[in-house]
């Protein structure tokens, strides 16, 4: 909703631009596309922008800013909207690693580059701004809390939770398959093992998570047979980096 739709076409039609046909080319190469393609392109992405409609209490209502929520569109829109943005910033900053899911940073710099990185995004969009900027030797990105240890040479994780979750995890009494209980705790328990670097806040999380479905309804003796033998990490993270190779 804070995407001012003329900037988000603007976005857009910028980042279709590279990959348009160049002039020389007799045939466009696979991936290109061709001033007529990204007219049309454009074309219609606006009219699905402006022609969102919903109904309230009888009242039709038809929204005039912003992008339309739920429109299949969206999720590709904002992303390329913000690499569009982000792109000036990165290039002045020159930052050491930076990632961006959707609309969460997290960003390794200069210290010295900490509060330009922040005032170039801010100045692209006047309705897009960097929320709960956090500055330091640590920071939380999605389910991660990551800290640089002064006595490490690596960084440092753990599982992120926030406060509101109230881990509404599925009951025993749930008409789901046996299979989808187990799985949920041993999916959990490995997604804990690769986030938590430390074998102590693994097992913190781990006590909690045990006690939370304990008062969800399962069985002591059940999770038991679960949590006994925890998984190996170093097995974890070779796993995941098989599966990028082969990606």
């Amino acid at each position: 909703p804070s995407i001012p739709i003329p900037y988000g076409l603007q976005a857009v039609r910028s980042f279709l631009l590279s990959f348009r046909t160049r002039d020389w080319q007799e045939r466009p190469t696979p991936g290109d596309v061709t001033n007529g393609q990204i007219d049309l392109i454009i074309d219609l992405l606006e009219w699905v922008l402006k022609n969102n409609y919903m109904q309230f209490m009888g009242v039709i209502y038809h929204q005039l800013t912003g992008t339309a929520m739920g429109t299949p569109v969206a999720v590709m829109f904002a992303d390329i909207v913000l690499a569009y943005l982000e792109r000036s910033c990165v290039a002045r900053c020159k930052p050491t690693y930076y990632s961006r899911y959707l609309d969460d940073l997290f960003i390794i710099l200069h210290k010295d580059y900490k509060d330009e990185i922040v005032q170039r995004f801010n100045a692209q969009c006047s309705s897009i701004q960097l929320d709960a900027v956090t500055n330091g030797n640590s920071g939380v990105y999605l389910d991660l809390m990551i800290s640089i240890s002064p006595d490490l040479d690596r960084p440092v994780t753990q599982v992120f939770q926030k406060s509101i979750n109230r881990f509404q995890y599925i009951t025993p009494s749930s008409a789901h398959s046996p299979s989808v209980a187990k799985n949920l705790v041993v999916t959990e328990l490995q997604r804990y093992r690769v986030r938590c670097s430390d074998d102590t806040t693994f097992t913190a999380v781990c006590t909690q998570f045990y006690d939370r479905l304990v008062d969800r309804g399962y069985a002591k003796e059940y999770l038991d047979i679960l949590f006994r033998f925890p998984p190996d990490r170093s097995a974890l993270l070779s796993k995941l980096r098989d599966q990028r190779i082969r990606r």
